[in-house]
């Protein structure tokens, strides 16, 4: 009997310093990754000159960018986009090709209350044969000044479209936006390189034409080119990359404190007693020491090295390690538990215990 209570005493011992060391394992976090694009909307239209609209499903975010990508197609000439206007959203061009079919990207920066319509204008002539689509997605964390980092072009006439080829990005951490227009009946399909395919079905209008819009995060300086795949067919391609926001703290220069000079004090001259024929003794002013000149604007030289880029996926700073504040009183507890045991071992085993 006192052998099977040593061993339920041990157990107990033993699974009470299980759970007291358990304590002392700090939980661990992870970082949210952006869930790319936030809202997508696509329009089409048959028109060789005038309007039309694609509306997204919400209002932008302040400070989010809008993406366009467009594809025109008619005689005797392709539609192409003169204007975008937007409530709130300032539109540019970042590049386009007008081969077989007219392909182009354009960006802008959403402000606060931008509106959720924007309104496209074609211009071209056409009267036979045309089509135009449009899309628009919004991305968050992305440069709002001088985004455009790179860009390129391609056309021909093939089973398989291609965006062309950038030069090397400047930088890492940077979104790829292509797009590809085709005159198919066929669908696009599998963006290459590691693209995400959005869109890209055969829309049947004044001509048949498809547009296949193409996106990538990078990490690395890298050139950045896509491709699409359907039935041979001519088709046009160009694609950017945009430069991710800058999150980099800006240095702030600290002035030097201006020194202000100490005056010497005043001697004052005492009067020689008028039981003597002694003199009174002249005081003599101690000059004041100069102090050296300090600027009061000195300007702190400015770091050689770039600051750091974020990344488009992760604004988030790395989160910091959490501690455990009862890792102390932990240790303590396990020292007395431990203490205990030993003293009850010692017990039992000078003291047999009996049935």
């Amino acid at each position: 009997m006192a052998t099977k209570n040593q061993h339920a005493i041990l157990i107990i011992l033993f699974c009470s310093l299980l759970v007291m060391v358990s304590s002392l394992t700090p939980t661990s976090r992870s970082l949210t990754t952006p869930s790319g694009s936030i809202q997508t909307m696509q329009s089409t239209a048959s028109i060789g000159s005038g309007t039309f609209n694609v509306t997204l499903i919400s209002k932008p975010t302040n400070g989010n960018t809008l993406f366009l990508t467009y594809a025109g197609s008619g005689q005797a000439s392709n539609p192409t986009i003169s204007s975008i206007s937007q409530i709130g959203v300032t539109w540019a061009k970042a590049v386009s090709k007008n081969g077989s079919v007219d392909v182009e990207i354009w960006y802008g920066t959403a402000g606060a209350n931008a509106g959720n319509t924007a309104i496209i204008t074609v211009t071209g002539g056409s009267t036979l044969h045309v089509g135009n689509i449009a899309d628009i997605c919004e991305w968050a964390n992305i440069a709002t000044t001088n985004p455009v980092d790179k860009t390129a072009f391609n056309t021909g006439l093939s089973d398989s479209g291609d965006t062309g080829t950038t030069a090397v990005t400047s930088q890492s951490n940077e979104l790829f936006v292509g797009a590809i227009g085709t005159t198919g009946v066929t669908d696009q399909l599998s963006g290459s390189n590691g693209y995400s395919l959005s869109h890209g079905q055969a829309e049947t209008l004044g001509t048949p034409l498809t547009l296949a819009e193409l996106t990538k995060i990078s990490t690395t300086k890298e050139t950045a080119n896509s491709g699409t795949y359907f039935y041979p067919t001519s088709w046009t391609g160009c694609i950017a990359a945009f430069k991710s926001e800058d999150i980099s703290p800006t240095s702030t220069a600290t002035p030097s404190p201006t020194s202000t000079a100490t005056p010497s004090p005043t001697s004052t001259a005492t009067p020689s007693p008028t039981s003597t024929a002694t003199p009174s003794p002249t005081s003599t002013n101690t000059p004041v020491p100069t102090s050296a000149p300090i600027s009061s604007s000195t300007t702190l030289p400015k770091s050689s090295s770039p600051p750091p880029t974020p990344t488009v996926t992760s604004a988030t700073s790395p989160l910091p390690t959490p501690t455990n504040p009862e890792f102390p009183s932990a240790i303590l507890g396990i020292v007395t538990l431990m203490l205990v045991a030993t003293s009850l071992l010692l017990y039992l085993k000078k003291h047999s215990w009996k049935t």
